[in-house]
């Protein structure tokens, strides 16, 4: 299976950040790390059918811990779902 549209987003993204070959690999990695499948693929479903937008923003809702992993999560998450709406 390839990659998810969330991880080809946050590439890209990356990417436009400026992050090459090793340092785009270990910031992705630092991000997608946290987040589990299930969770990418919530996310990914999110963008077509609006009832798993509901449960994917209350759960990004309350990523509220002052944790770095937890905010970079926190981050990643509502920007996929506000950018890759666009994109759309």
């Amino acid at each position: 299976m390839g990659e998810l549209l969330l991880q080809a987003w946050l590439r890209e993204d990356l990417h436009k950040q400026g992050y090459v070959g090793e340092d785009l690999e270990w910031q992705f990695n630092r991000r997608m790390r946290h987040i589990p499948k299930s969770l990418q693929e919530l996310a990914e479903e999110a963008l077509f059918r609006q009832s798993a937008k509901l449960p994917l923003q209350l759960y990004i809702d309350s990523l509220r811990d002052k944790e770095e992993h937890v905010q970079l999560k926190r981050d990643t998450l509502s920007r996929f779902l506000q950018e890759a709406k666009q994109q759309r």
